[in-house]
């Protein structure tokens, strides 16, 4: 019987066909409801995201040999964001701003005398409560990955499905691109022209597809290779392969240069894996294929290297285009890698830059614990000039710089603790394997980005990154590979 047959029929598979499930539900939900940037969307996450935590209990009642504090240290690696929560709700007892309603008009004022350390800006409470919600599902969603399988079967179905998701999306995005540029009257107008699929903005779009990109060649990696065509079309590696292709098209098609360049750097970087998994030595060769003997030159380096060549040259012509994108861009004032030129909607680095100078100045007066979460639009509504238009900004474009204004550095502190513990585990562990490097790797260009821009606007893409982040971290650490 096959390890994998093993693992599937045991108890324990119980709660991992519902964490399964419960991932590919969350990326399904926040793909559909426009990037989970809807309230509705957000709502479904939350939704959702419940089921983690019962899995939990679950996995801990039925499965005997469960580690036995596991649900301790899944509630420990949560905390930071309870305690986030915790924080947005005080701040709401405390507002900052009153809603002053004038001639059946209503207004919002700055409350000058709140001197409350702890505080919030913004006069609704259900977005804040909502975001805040949204983001403890997702982060428990992701963490169950860690806590509940040691089976590297099992996350790759997770990768994988999402993966497969994600190219529906994709598919889709064309189709619907393709028939708007039949006719505009076609393009639905509650997604705009700055669209991709159901994303609303195509540069949430593109971060998401880079994450999943990123899987996608990491499950390639982890999967054998074939050395017959007619088997090798068939065979996991390809489609897993093909399905990446589709991905890093949607990419460079909607991208921006930033974005084009870091998926073709993870892609370039996983077909280097592929190269040095499938270099023609008698160890890789028999690992793939153990039936034959591998030992004539001809056998060896002609027909067991061909895979390896084919991957290094796709390698090398997928970094020579991210390096051309990358001094292209950089070398255009227009452009300097964050902005797509040819796309007419796309804001203009000038702007970028007073969001960022106007964000900056709201940071001086509540540096520690911010302005309360979702309070930037508001914010904003305050302090904008003529420049901007009459309708309040939702990001100042740089994810790093809008938590800072509505959560402090106490804020950013708190989301970063569980991630930088389970880095500092990984690190320390020292067994790491191509395919955990790259899913770290395509996590870290995606999140990198966040400081420059605004990708985690998109609750798609947080889920995403955590997913594929702590999917990396069990991978280098399961039981069963």
């Amino acid at each position: 019987m096959l390890d994998e047959e093993v693992v599937l029929k045991t108890p324990k598979h119980a709660s991992e066909r519902l964490l399964i499930i419960n991932v590919a539900l969350l990326a399904g939900i926040s793909a559909l409801f426009f990037g989970g940037t809807s309230e509705f969307g957000m709502g479904m996450l939350v939704a959702a995201g419940i089921l983690a935590p019962i899995n939990m209990i679950i996995y801990k009642s039925v499965w005997i040999d469960a580690p036995r504090h596991v649900n301790f240290f899944y509630t420990l690696a949560l905390f930071p964001y309870i305690v986030s929560f915790a924080i947005t709700v005080a701040g709401l007892c405390s507002p900052a701003v009153e809603e002053i309603i004038i001639d059946s008009y209503t207004y919002y004022s700055m409350i000058e005398e709140n001197s409350s350390i702890i505080t919030s800006a913004m006069p609704e409470i259900l977005e804040p409560i909502l975001s805040d919600l949204c983001t403890l599902s997702i982060v428990a969603c992701a963490l169950s990955i860690y806590f509940i399988t040691d089976s590297r079967y099992i996350i790759r179905h997770i990768l994988i499905l999402c993966g497969l998701i994600a190219v529906f999306f994709a598919l889709a995005g064309f189709i619907m691109d393709f028939i708007r540029s039949q006719n505009d009257a076609l393009a639905m107008p509650f997604l705009g022209m700055s669209s991709f699929a159901l994303f609303p903005d195509k540069f949430h779009w593109t971060a998401y597809a880079t994450v999943w990109l990123g899987a996608l060649m990491a499950m390639s990696i982890y999967t054998n290779q074939t050395f017959t065509l007619k088997h090798y079309l068939f065979s996991l590696r390809f489609i897993c392969l093909l399905c990446a292709g589709i991905l890093i098209g949607s990419i460079v098609y909607a991208g921006t240069p930033i974005q084009k360049v870091e998926a073709l750097l993870v892609m370039g970087v996983g077909f280097a894996f592929l190269v040095i998994d499938t270099f023609p030595s008698i160890e890789n060769l028999n690992r793939h294929y153990p039936q034959k003997s591998w030992r004539p030159f001809k056998k060896r380096y002609i027909r067991g290297g061909m895979p390896s060549y084919v991957y290094g040259i796709l390698s090398i012509i997928c970094l020579t285009f991210g390096a051309v994108f990358f001094a292209d861009s950089i070398s255009n004032p227009k452009e300097r890698l964050l902005v797509d030129s040819s796309d007419k909607y796309s804001m203009g680095l000038d702007q970028r830059e007073s969001l960022i100078l106007s964000g900056k100045e709201l940071i001086k007066d509540r540096y520690l614990f911010g302005w309360g979460t979702s309070s930037y639009r508001v914010l904003t509504g305050f302090s904008q000039d003529g420049d901007f238009g009459d309708t309040p900004w939702l990001s100042p474009r740089s994810d790093l710089l809008q938590k800072i204004i509505e959560n402090g550095f106490v804020g950013v502190a708190l989301y970063l603790t569980t991630p930088a513990i389970f880095f500092l585990i990984w690190l320390f562990r020292r067994d790491f394997s191509l395919s955990g490097f790259l899913m770290l790797l395509t996590a870290f260009v995606v999140a990198s980005t966040a400081i420059i821009d605004y990708p985690f606007q998109s609750p798609a893409v947080l889920l995403g990154v955590w997913v594929l982040m702590m999917s990396a971290f069990r991978w280098d650490n399961a039981e069963v590979r």
